[in-house]
């Protein structure tokens, strides 16, 4: 019997903790202003997050800006670095505005350590 109760504790552990795993990896994106990720980055580190703003792909300068007069002014504290492998939504786009879906990380500033932080594993470009 104390068997009994000793595995039926250790499967619904197994149980409660694959639901728990289970409900982090299917939550919805996070949608959060660029202003807020920019003021409190540690808020949002590591998390999956859904963000709009100015989107320029170039040649080490792959970024969400606040508005396209800073991305025009390369003001990059006011941009967040996208960083991109191979997205298919990316060919043939060079800037305009965009929603990005992707997981923030708070202490990756992009190239040249210039960007207020970076989204990484986009899963999602909403063009506008």
């Amino acid at each position: 019997m104390k068997k009994f109760i000793i595995i039926l504790f250790f499967l619904s552990f197994i149980l409660f903790e694959t639901i728990s795993f289970s409900q982090k990896m299917t939550r919805y994106p996070l949608q959060i202003s660029i202003i807020n990720l920019i003021a409190t980055p540690e808020k949002f580190h590591g998390e999956k997050i859904l963000v709009s703003g100015f989107v320029q792909i170039d040649f080490e300068g792959n970024a969400i800006y606040l508005s396209k007069t800073d991305c025009e002014k390369i003001f990059t504290k006011n941009a967040i670095w996208l960083s991109i492998d191979h997205i298919k939504e990316f060919d043939n786009f060079k800037e305009g505005y965009a929603t990005i879906e992707g997981v923030f990380d708070a202490m990756d500033n992009g190239h040249g350590d210039m960007f207020s932080g970076s989204i990484k594993k986009i899963t999602r470009v909403i063009k506008k």
